[in-house]
């Protein structure tokens, strides 16, 4: 496999960018909606359609306790169209009891091909390839990103064999990546952090690679800066992937990136520069009625993402001090339903809230994981 190297520089006149990056060309496609029936993020994002055997699954991790004190990563496979729950039989991982704290169980990424966890020293067994996530890494599949702060290069790595390399700075200015993925047609796209002190000089940009002639280039930059003030986001929580925690995911499904901004669930589409945020906590009191979301913070969401054309979201019961609730949204705004953990039993809920699913009598740490597309 060829290595590439790209000089973002080069690219930038290549291109016909601009020499400084306050002058880069912002969209103007940031918008606001409590509906989702107008998002269209990319001409190929996915419709929800019947498979074969007339099942949607969506696929989620959550934990069981073991008599033996030890704890099981499993996974829950819901089956929206025929309303049924099914907890794997077999843990996905395992980690030892001895573990201390919830973060060391939780993990910041997980997919068929590889899962990352903040350490590994407790883990007893798993499914796929692991990690411990270290400073400066990010995944995709099995795709691995390694940023040098101080050289302001980033390498993709696949199997071990660096595939690429990019030089993320323009004027002094460095691009930090937070997340990346690679779309259908072999286009890398790459969702960075500029470089700065305060959080005026921080500010997320997205960067589209394409192969021309051989070489990986530049085709399509984005400063997303003026989100902030146009949907009122928090700068607190812009997106961010640090080596305990993440709150931002590239999905080559649907060719976006997700971010839970904490208040809100945001869709940034690195093609065009548009960004959209499809679920705030107005949306989930609609419809969810009963549900109680007083809180004494900003953040409401606690992770967000998307497979096979729907979009999930998840939080705290907030009416319930143990326990995760995660919804279903399809892409064209219908609540498809929930499902929510707590201590001792999974419960699935459609999308008028009745109960249509039941895993009762099981000893849960009441916590939901949204994997990178089905287990």
């Amino acid at each position: 496999m060829k290595k590439i190297v790209i000089i973002l520089f080069a690219v930038f006149i290549l291109a016909g960018c601009s020499n400084t990056l306050t002058d880069i060309q912002t969209t103007d496609s940031a918008e606001r909606t409590n509906s989702l029936t107008d998002i269209r993020t990319t001409d190929s994002m996915e419709k929800i359609n019947d498979s074969i055997d007339n099942r949607l699954i969506i696929d989620l991790v959550t934990y069981l306790n073991y008599d033996s004190g030890d704890i099981g990563a499993h996974v829950l496979s819901i089956d929206l169209l025929n309303s049924t729950l099914d907890l794997s039989k077999d843990a996905f991982f395992k980690v030892s009891g001895e573990i201390g704290w919830q973060d060391s169980i939780y993990p910041l990424y997980v997919s068929t091909k590889s899962l990352v966890l903040p350490n590994t020293h407790l883990l007893l067994s798993t499914k796929v390839e692991f990690s411990a996530s270290t400073e400066n890494e990010l995944y995709f599949e099995d795709y691995v990103l390694v940023y040098d702060y101080e050289q302001s290069k980033a390498e993709f790595n696949k199997g071990g064999q660096v595939i690429a390399t990019v030089t993320l700075s323009l004027d002094g200015v460095r691009f930090i990546p937070q997340a990346f993925f690679y779309d259908d047609e072999g286009k890398l796209a790459v969702l960075c952090i500029t470089d700065g002190y305060t959080f005026d000089e921080r500010n997320p940009v997205s960067l589209i690679f394409a192969i021309k002639n051989d070489v990986l280039q530049l085709e399509t930059i984005n400063n997303l800066s003026s989100v902030f003030d146009d949907l009122e986001l928090s700068k607190i929580n812009m997106p961010t992937c640090t080596q305990l925690e993440t709150n931002i995911y590239g999905n080559a499904q649907s060719k976006t990136f997700l971010w839970n901004e904490g208040a809100n669930a945001v869709v940034i589409n690195p093609y065009s520069g548009a960004v959209k945020i499809i679920l705030d906590v107005d949306r989930i009191e609609k419809d969810m009625p009963s549900l109680d979301t007083y809180r004494e913070y900003y953040g409401f969401f606690s992770g967000f993402n998307y497979q096979s054309g729907v979009y999930i979201a998840q939080f705290p019961n907030y009416n319930n001090l143990e326990g995760t609730i995660s919804v279903f949204y399809s892409n064209t705004g219908e609540f498809l339903g929930s499902v929510i953990c707590e201590e001792n039993n999974i419960s699935l809920l459609d999308k008028n809230n009745n109960g249509t699913g039941h895993i009762d009598n099981i000893k849960l740490r009441p916590l939901l994981f949204i994997p990178q597309g089905s287990l």
